[in-house]
């Protein structure tokens, strides 16, 4: 789905009509049931991923803060678990067909292409996770106690498939906060849309 179609159009427009009819305390689930719903009109394939790198990161995130008044070791051990984790996905997804490509061809002989699919914002989110998993073991920030929360962070649509990366410490405290909806936001958030939607479709 592309920023400028159409298509986000309406996704959006359902998103903003959904955020005004149900109460504010649901609000983080509506945005994360539309990230999904967004990425999985890529390919709903992907959505097992999506899931599996949050799972993943949440899990390590807090075993390193449980292990913070514990051995260092122990602490150093889950955050390289969690990289480590990140890194292989990025690996597997973007270079498996390099490598076996390569070995055979210096081999000699014939490989068997895996004709593996790229999923689409797959570095964003590994990176956003690693992030994460480091800003908790400096102190940073706290490790995130809320699956939605986290869940939200990793595939919150707006930055899923193209970026930027988000530090967990900038977005996580937003989500505990309640903002009004006035006219002066409505105003802003109009200009910046607009001002982005012509620099993507005319420059």
């Amino acid at each position: 789905m592309i920023f400028s179609s159409v298509d986000f159009l309406l996704f959006f427009i359902g998103l903003i009509a959904a955020l005004w009819l149900v109460p504010k305390g649901l609000h983080s689930w509506v945005l994360l049931l539309f990230s999904y719903g967004f990425y999985a009109v890529w390919d709903v394939r992907f959505l097992l991923l999506l899931g599996f790198v949050s799972i993943v990161g949440y899990g390590c995130g807090l075993a390193i803060e449980r292990q913070h008044q514990q051995s260092h070791q122990f602490k150093m051990a889950w955050l390289w678990l969690g990289i480590v984790s990140m890194l292989l996905v990025l690996a597997y997804f973007k270079y498996a067909n390099f490598f076996i490509d390569n070995t055979a061809a210096l081999l000699g002989v014939s490989g068997d292409h895996l004709n593996i699919v790229l999923p689409v914002g797959l570095s964003f989110f590994t990176f956003q996770v690693i992030s994460y998993l480091v800003d908790v073991w400096r102190g940073d920030i706290r490790a995130c106690t809320s699956k939605k929360e986290f869940f939200l962070y990793v595939a919150f649509f707006p930055q899923l498939v193209a970026g930027p990366i988000v530090r967990a410490t900038d977005f996580l405290p937003q989500l505990q906060k309640h903002v009004g909806v006035n006219w002066g936001y409505i105003y802003l958030g109009a200009q910046i849309f607009a001002l982005g939607f012509i620099q993507k479709v005319f420059i």
